[in-house]
């Protein structure tokens, strides 16, 4: 039996490999590129996921298969979010139709699929995917979902399928979440609050990451984040409190003028709508379908998740 970890070379998906390998499974691990530190007895292949004939070559003899690959940024053209999160799904889930040795298929979604730039206290598995994302990169999440769940009991009843919605998941290792707050402080940007600074958010241990999953501890998320860059050691801490209704239009404002250069140059805005519903509103979630159906408990709290990070940023040259 064989276990596939689409996205192998990733931040998820590389502690997913080292995972299944410390339990002695059989492991490949696909990516777009080389990973730079390699898991030993894990055979890696380079492959697109736009590529339909190279994924069914690549899922041959493969008995579960782990998608947690995708285009993570929230801003780019909507075609390539698609192309590569909802196209190259597609491809896999027929990949996985197409090669009677696949029996499972988990997808890494995200929590996002669900928020439209309202408040979500307590969220869970019954939350409908709203009709219009806030970015390309939560619409082309939802469209990829539902095409994995829809797989659910193809080929006959052979394949099995089920997807997770991780939401901000960090760790030792990260490339997205911490880098980025850490950045914004070193550079003097963390001056103000957008928003009542009083909104709560969700934070996945990579470690902990099923459903929706997380450490269940939801926190403050300006406190959180002032915090975490205090801690290393950076001079950040807000003069001052924007309003939402005010930042929303400053983001606005971005966008239109990124529309209006867009045919001469690329402009990436320098807040989005996006961005600013997501640190304006609460959103956390109950895990409490994974406690009931899998006995879910998160490994490592999220004190200890944050210390262990914060050290592994230290040694890795973060920090004033």
């Amino acid at each position: 039996m064989t276990d596939l970890v689409i996205g192998g070379a990733g931040f998820l998906g590389s502690t997913l490999v080292r995972a299944l390998v410390s339990e002695g499974r059989s492991v490949v691990a696909m990516d777009i590129r080389e990973p730079k530190d390699k898991v030993a007895g894990v055979r890696y292949e380079v492959a697109d996921l736009r590529d339909v004939e190279a994924m069914k070559a690549l899922l041959s003899g493969v008995t579960t298969v782990y998608h947690t690959a995708s285009l993570t940024e929230t801003n780019g053209p909507s075609r390539l979010f698609h192309d590569i999160n909802v196209v190259g799904t597609q491809n896999v889930v027929a990949a996985a139709v197409a090669n009677d040795s696949v029996k499972a298929l988990v997808y890494t979604s995200s929590a996002s699929v669900v928020f439209d730039g309202h408040d979500i206290h307590k969220g869970d598995e019954s939350l409908a995917i709203p009709p219009n994302h806030l970015d390309a990169y939560s619409a082309s999440k939802a469209e990829a979902e539902a095409v994995v769940l829809a797989a659910d009991g193809a080929a006959a009843g052979r394949l099995r399928t089920a997807a997770i919605r991780p939401h901000t998941i960090f760790g030792p290792g990260d490339v997205h979440v911490f880098p980025r707050i850490f950045a914004n402080a070193a550079s003097g940007k963390m001056k103000y609050i957008l928003g009542s600074g009083t909104v709560l958010h969700d934070y996945t241990y990579v470690d902990n990451c099923a459903y929706f999953i997380t450490n269940d501890e939801p926190r403050n998320f300006w406190e959180t984040t002032y915090w975490l860059v205090n801690e290393m050691g950076y001079d950040a801490s807000p003069k001052f409190r924007i309003p939402a209704a005010v930042a929303r239009f400053i983001a606005l404002m971005f966008t239109f003028i990124a529309w209006i250069v867009s045919p001469c140059f690329a402009f990436k805005p320098l807040l989005t709508s996006y961005v600013v519903a997501n640190v304006t509103t609460s959103h956390y979630f109950s895990v409490d379908k994974a406690r009931k159906e899998l006995g879910y408990e998160p490994k490592v709290k999220l004190d200890e998740a944050f210390a262990t990070t914060l050290r592994w940023f230290r040694d890795n040259g973060y920090g004033q």
